[in-house]
């Protein structure tokens, strides 16, 4: 990216071809090819930890594979082995999602098309084989068999994972911009605000993003403030909340998957005997 000329920016892409731009918003996730060139030395952290994440039937022949105890629940199981947890919940459409697409987007495709499980299996870096990382296969045979001590029921939704839907994620963290180099170009969600998947943050920090970003937006328009204070007020709210929002995922990973085995023996005996439910293990 690059000046186009009486204040406006010219994308350039791979291919060789090139657009003139009046705004860039980045919201290329964590690995944003535009956050080097917006915000320089602000690249995410890595962390040890990692995720496999995957999706499988919510139901098997006709009947599902959640009891009716963790019907409404997310689910967090975490082993005895420092580093390891599980978590699954169930994603029941109210309406079939082809249908509603076919209603609301006719003509584009909908990812899912069934009642789900969602589910993701904590780790750390060091387990994960190289050699996995671009093998679905491989990812979820790993994942199988770092699964072996759980529940049953965690060992049957990782064998009925639909393999194209398993993937590994390296966990990071977002360090927050010290200075922003283009001032008609900005970033939001991951490209800006990296975070790891404790918390339930990271999807709920980039649409509250998108939203500040359209009402300062429509507001220098209809004020005629310029549109580099505008991108310049969101920034500054922005980074505010959500590196907040950063903070505390980061401590709540560390909290569950760090080496301290005091906190570790709370969460894996006490805990569970406060609120306990039985669930079938066949």
């Amino acid at each position: 990216m690059d000046s186009g000329g009486q204040g406006g920016l010219r994308l350039r892409f791979t291919d060789g071809g090139s657009v003139p731009a009046t705004v860039v918003v980045g919201a290329d996730g964590v690995g944003s090819a535009l956050r080097a060139q917006l915000t320089p030395g602000a690249a995410p952290e890595s962390t040890p930890m990692a995720g496999v994440y995957g999706r499988s039937p919510l139901r098997l022949d006709g009947a599902s594979v959640i009891p009716d105890a963790l019907r409404t629940s997310g689910v967090l199981a975490i082993a005895d082995q420092l580093g390891r947890a599980f978590f699954f919940t169930s994603m029941r459409f109210g309406e079939n999602p082809r249908e509603a697409f076919a209603r609301l987007a006719p003509g584009t495709y909908a990812p899912t098309g069934d009642d789900y499980v969602m589910w993701g299996l904590l780790l750390r870096q060091e387990e994960v084989p190289t050699g996995v990382r671009g093998d679905l296969l491989a990812l979820r045979t790993l994942a199988a068999r770092m699964s072996t001590d759980f529940h049953p029921l965690v060992q049957r939704l990782v064998d009925t994972a639909e393999l194209d839907a398993t993937v590994l994620n390296l966990f990071a963290t977002g360090r927050r911009p010290q200075h922003w180099a283009v001032p008609r170009a900005t970033m939001m969600g991951d490209a800006v605000h990296t975070m790891p998947p404790f918390g339930a943050h990271g999807g709920n920090t980039a649409l509250r993003d998108a939203a500040l970003l359209g009402h300062r937006l429509v507001e220098a328009r209809m004020s005629g403030t310029p549109v580099e204070e505008a991108i310049a007020g969101y920034q500054d709210e922005m980074v505010d909340y959500a590196f907040r929002a950063v903070d505390t995922a980061a401590g709540l990973m560390r909290r569950l998957t760090g080496g301290a085995a005091a906190p570790h023996w709370v969460l894996t005996r006490v805990l569970p005997r406060l609120h306990r439910v039985t669930v079938p293990e066949a």
